[in-house]
């Protein structure tokens, strides 16, 4: 997976969880934007898990923090 597919499925996926286009370039984290919620954070990775074909672990979720975490995550995963 490139880093433009990677891009698209994130964008897609905040947009499909979120019900809006969010702007990734942005510093979006779970700490500085509420809406992420322990249920967004959870819809977010399954909706992130069935567009890439894979499975987190539960550390690994819970790991998750931000968009960065989330790009950092997926590229080592789907590197493998």
């Amino acid at each position: 997976m490139t880093t433009d597919d990677l891009e698209q499925v994130l964008s897609e996926a905040f947009a499909g969880v979120f019900g809006r286009p969010i702007d990734l370039s942005m510093d979006v984290s779970r700490e500085s934007w509420s809406e992420w919620d322990s249920l967004k954070h959870v819809e977010l990775v399954f909706a992130i898990e069935a567009a890439c074909a894979l499975e987190l672990d539960e550390a690994t979720i819970a790991s998750i923090n931000s968009v960065d975490d989330l790009r950092q995550v997926l590229s080592a995963r789907l590197a493998a």
